[in-house]
């Protein structure tokens, strides 16, 4: 994550690049992002893995929250 006020880098984010599992899941990645600039929440769509939890795909939610500093 970048802070754009500041261009400096604030956080990585690993995500997973799967591959296809016949009869199972398509290959899939992280291709995508959108982030909401009131409330600074970030969503990426995750593919189908067994390393978070996220059997049949889902939407990561990250936030980074609001300090002080940046009023």
């Amino acid at each position: 994550m970048i802070d754009a006020e500041r261009q400096e880098l604030d956080q990585l984010v690993p995500t997973f690049d799967v591959p296809a599992v016949a009869g199972k899941h398509v290959s899939g990645s992280s291709h995508s992002v959108a982030a909401n600039a009131q409330n600074n929440w970030v969503f990426v769509p995750l593919p189908a893995n067994n390393v978070i939890g996220c059997l049949t795909g889902c939407v990561a939610v990250y936030v980074r929250p609001i300090v002080a500093s940046d009023d």
